[in-house]
């Protein structure tokens, strides 16, 4: 079983920093943890429903420069 100690041990500093355990992902490029900030989140969420990343965002200016 490769990789079970390393598991082990992600576990238990999650449980260890709760508050933060849900925002950290791994960045492969750069081989290190990244604790996303609370906008960040919201951005991606954002992102991921289909709507602009930043609520200031005007839809209707975007659409009248794209239209012919």
């Amino acid at each position: 079983m490769a990789g079970s100690p390393h598991r082990l041990e992600q576990l238990l500093a999650r449980a260890d920093s709760p508050g933060t355990a849900l925002r950290t992902i791994y960045d492969a490029y750069n081989d290190e943890e990244v604790v996303l900030s609370k906008e960040e989140i919201r951005l991606i969420q954002r992102i991921r429903s289909g709507r602009f990343p930043h609520v200031e965002a005007r839809h209707h200016a975007l659409q009248r420069l794209s239209c012919p």
